[in-house]
């Protein structure tokens, strides 16, 4: 029985080597031909493994995800697009944005803005959407209809998500109109104002005496003290930007300060010992080298910047500085008939008066 069984098995196995043919050289043998390597997740999307003789050396053909090529320039978005499977696709979709290849989605500026995370701000930075690609079955092979078909009925594990961004995604070029303005307005060369003081010349000022300071008019001109009026579109938003000095202060070298709103009052002849109506101030030491040597007077101007555009406004402040020289001796009175006259003058006119 057991001889029989034994002659049975090896009939067999002669019988199945018999079906295959040999050859003297290996390389020679048929191939087989496999089906595609199917790969599907819990969600129903499925994806297949090419095969394809030569591109790694084991027949493996390997693609990059996502964008292939590298941005160039400034904020550029990118040439050539392929979502997950490594089918191409657009590069900017009309109601998607812009792919991005290392989010695998498409960015785009979200409208209208929400408020702003706290700390954060909305000229800087801004709410974004990140939108998946369309779901793709291309990558399935069309004679495989089960898997076929669970692509195509499944849903799309991936939702929109809303991101706060300090900066545009790349390829995103919309601003959104506290963007657009702050950008615009960061171009604006405004400079220092252009003042003089009753102390700018050598032997014109005294302690305790009244300093004016102001700017004057002919001085006044639309980069230092304004109004300074300009247009631009960007980002797709027009804006039109209007800057001019609301304040300035004045930093006096010798540890004081005094805060004026507008240019000041211009000194007359004629005012003698009487302080600035609007923008004044007196020292109680002289300047260095006991008034040979000037303080440095440093004024801060504050612009007030107002800007419209995209159906908003907003005002933006910004500041320039500007220095001068101010100049402070001794006071030397001289008493003759209940009369004064101050040695030291103001503008090239020598101060006076009544005791």
């Amino acid at each position: 029985m057991l001889a029989k069984r034994v002659a049975t098995i090896i009939a067999v196995l002669a019988l199945a080597l018999a079906l295959v043919p040999f050859t003297a050289n290996a390389s020679m043998a048929p191939m087989v031909k496999l089906p595609k390597g199917l790969i599907c997740d819990r969600m129903g999307t499925c994806s297949s493994t090419e095969k394809n003789k030569g591109d790694d050396g084991d027949g493996t053909k390997t693609r990059p995800i996502g964008n292939t090529e590298k941005p160039k320039g400034k904020n550029k978005g990118p040439s050539k697009c392929e979502n997950t499977h490594g089918t191409e696709i657009p590069c900017s979709d009309k109601e998607r944005g812009v792919w991005s290849a290392g989010d695998e989605c498409y960015w785009q500026l979200r409208n209208p803005q929400k408020a702003p995370p706290p700390g954060k701000d909305p000229s800087e930075g801004a709410w974004y959407v990140c939108s998946p690609a369309p779901k793709d079955c291309s990558h399935i092979d069309k004679d495989d209809s089960i898997a076929l078909n669970l692509c195509e009925q499944s849903p799309s594990i991936y939702a929109p998500r809303l991101e706060w961004r300090d900066t545009p995604p790349p390829g995103v070029d919309q601003l959104t109109p506290p963007q657009a303005a702050k950008r615009f307005i960061d171009t604006f060369q405004l400079e220092g104002v252009d003042f003089t003081s009753t102390i700018a010349q050598k032997d014109s000022g005294a302690v305790n005496l009244p300093v004016w300071l102001w700017v004057p008019a002919e001085n006044q001109k639309p980069l230092n003290w304004g109004p300074y009026k300009r247009s631009k579109t960007l980002g797709g938003v027009a804006i039109t930007a209007d800057a001019k000095v609301t304040n300035v202060k004045y930093s006096m070298g010798d540890g004081g300060s005094v805060s004026c709103n507008g240019a000041g009052q211009p000194w007359i002849k004629g005012s003698g010992r009487t302080d600035s109506p609007s923008c004044g101030y007196r020292y109680s030491k002289m300047s260095p080298g006991d008034g040979s040597r000037p303080y440095e007077i440093t004024a801060r101007a504050t612009w007030k910047v107002t800007w419209t555009g995209g159906g908003e406004s907003g005002t933006v402040t910004t500041f320039t500085e500007s220095t001068g020289n101010g100049y402070v001796g001794e006071l030397h009175v001289l008493n003759s008939r209940n009369q004064f006259v101050n040695q030291i003058g103001c503008c090239g006119t020598v101060w006076s008066g009544s005791a």
